[in-house]
């Protein structure tokens, strides 16, 4: 978080820089990805006083409190861009998301962030093209979108380790053709990353499924 704040920083943005509060994520926008027996057994452990989760996830008193402040906050910042018509966001939130799925945390993630945001768009009619961007793959975000017809375009832009991977060529889905893995080599910079979305295999993807709006996240 430290680092991320100092990054904008350094872009020295001065007036262009907007700051948005985030809000909590309603029960009903979570609901569109998460279920509903899912979060109530979440707010009921963190509420007793949480635990670790799996190896790598843990919940305290205040985590759901904190994970609905997290998904608020792709959500205001959306509300944000709409009501000026312009403009890029970006979240820095915590925990993160991606790796959590509808029905379970995992990953350090308890609610799926970008997943709550795309679905609030998908339920404005708009196109959404996820590009998840994590040396990981985002496991939680595939599962959620790949059985729903006319799903978020999402192209995963992975580096080498796979520790949280959906067998995504295992089972065909609404999802499957508008899917695209990027595999980048371990510190690959950012000409090796332009290089690798310039020479991916569909080139056709953005055309053809034509997304309103491109959403960022892990």
């Amino acid at each position: 978080m430290v680092a991320a704040r100092s990054a904008v920083d350094d872009l020295h943005l001065g007036d262009d820089l907007v700051v948005v509060g985030a809000h909590s994520a309603t029960r009903d926008e979570l609901v569109r990805v998460h279920s509903g027996i899912y979060l109530d057994e979440l707010s009921a452990y963190c509420y007793s006083g949480g635990g670790d989760i799996d190896q790598d996830t843990y919940a305290t008193l205040d985590s759901f409190t904190i994970a609905k402040y997290a998904a608020g906050a792709g959500l205001a910042v959306i509300e944000e861009l709409q009501r000026r018509n312009d403009g890029v966001g970006f979240v820095a939130a915590r925990p993160p998301g991606h790796h959590a799925l509808a029905d379970r945390a995992m990953g350090f993630c308890l609610l799926n962030n970008v997943a709550v945001a795309a679905a609030a768009l998908r339920s404005q009619g708009e196109r959404v093209l996820i590009v998840d961007w994590d040396v990981h793959h985002g496991n939680g975000t595939q599962q959620i979108f790949w059985d729903v017809p006319e799903s978020s375009t999402s192209r995963r832009i992975n580096g080498p380790s796979f520790r949280y991977r959906l067998g995504e060529r295992s089972r065909r889905s609404h999802a499957a053709d508008r899917t695209v893995n990027i595999p980048l080599p371990p510190g690959a910079t950012g000409d090796v990353l332009r290089r690798g979305i310039d020479e991916m295999p569909d080139r056709s993807l953005t055309r053809s499924t034509r997304p309103g709006v491109g959403v960022r996240g892990l």
